[in-house]
């Protein structure tokens, strides 16, 4: 490389509407083709990449938000840094994107550097985790477009995988997708194929209008709830399935009303979907979740809400009348000083 390349990307995080878990590979291939319900929303995580010349290769690794740096002189040194445990390394998801994309792209020398940052707290049930490396990615893809390519569901697809590998748990499929494709969007997962329908920009505008974004200031680890569930699953437990059964016709419907631009039913399913997945797991519906939700709706007026991504903390986002409320609601100051409102 002649020149030095500076780079600068970001990704939405998302809101889960409807259809988590099952987005976990292979539980929605047992159900049929699922139809997911999620929106991207307005907190995001970035990444910026910079390489410039040199005549041998020099990595650095840094996240703004643990003010955290790491130096690397070769590809086989990051690739030992991905053998450590992320309390020595706690950049190791990084390293592991760049150590991937890297290699992929053919980059053999040059001094790049790679810095991520995240609006969303860590563990707040909003894909931070899934997203910083979809942004790390589009970076990579665009310093790189003909190695990297323009297919966003083969981005996915590797940004998943190696998230997999990260946890030492499965993955689902619905975090990338928001933060690639972005909008409100019904999501088709099935055995043969895969899609995304971005649903109209007017009901989107009119039901983001309506919501409020609440971090709890009690991380969860999603990959620890959804073991639970995918394990308990395979082990034969009968009423965990037939509460995934449910979940997967209220997304199917979800996904319907929104689609014919009919907001009437939403909340309705938003909170059954909720009460259903309450049930999933022990992990699921943290205490603080539920404090969160009287407080909302006895003092804020909240018709409706759902913990994010796989609970047990993190976020819950609330849905309102209309957007008059929940514009009154963000401008309050929450009761618990750990409480902050996130950008929808």
């Amino acid at each position: 490389m002649k020149k030095t390349l500076k780079i600068k990307q970001s990704a939405n995080c998302r809101i889960d509407l409807a259809g988590g878990t099952l987005d976990l590979w292979p539980l929605y291939l047992y159900f049929g083709e699922l139809k997911l319900v999620n929106m991207a929303i307005d907190t995001r995580a970035h990444c910026e990449l910079q390489i410039a010349p040199a005549k041998g290769l020099e990595i650095w690794i840094e996240s703004k938000d643990m003010n955290t740096k790491s130096r690397f002189d070769s590809i086989d040194e990051l690739a030992e840094s991905l053998t450590k445990p992320t309390s020595i390394n706690p950049l190791r998801w990084v390293n592991r994107l760049a150590w991937h994309f890297l290699k992929s792209t053919g980059v053999k020398s040059g001094k790049v550097s790679i810095k991520t940052w995240s609006d969303a707290p860590p563990g707040s049930g909003l894909g931070g985790s899934s997203v910083l490396g979809i942004a790390v990615a589009k970076a990579f893809q665009k310093a790189f477009p003909k190695n990297v390519g323009k297919d966003l569901w083969a981005i996915q697809q590797t940004v998943r995988d190696l998230e997999a590998v990260e946890i030492e748990h499965p993955a689902g499929d619905q975090d990338y997708i928001p933060a690639l494709f972005g909008g409100l969007l019904s999501v088709k997962l099935g055995p043969y194929h895969r899609s995304v329908k971005r649903i109209s920009p007017s009901v989107e505008t009119k039901l983001k209008s309506r919501i409020a974004i609440l971090y709890t200031g009690k991380p969860h680890h999603s990959g620890i709830n959804n073991w639970e569930i995918f394990k308990n699953f395979h082990e034969g437990d009968d009423e965990l399935k037939k509460l995934l059964q449910k979940i997967f016709d209220i997304s199917a419907e979800l996904s319907a009303q929104l689609e014919a631009k009919n907001l009437d039913n939403v909340v309705d399913l938003v909170n059954r979907e909720w009460e259903l997945r309450r049930r999933l797991g022990t992990s699921v519906d943290a205490p603080v979740l539920g404090e969160a939700w009287t407080w909302a709706q006895q003092k804020l007026g909240a018709v409706g809400r759902k913990g994010c991504g796989a609970g047990g903390g993190g976020s819950i986002f609330f849905i309102f009348k209309n957007s008059a409320e929940r514009n009154r609601a963000i401008k309050t100051t929450p009761p618990n000083s750990e409480w902050k409102w996130l950008r929808c």
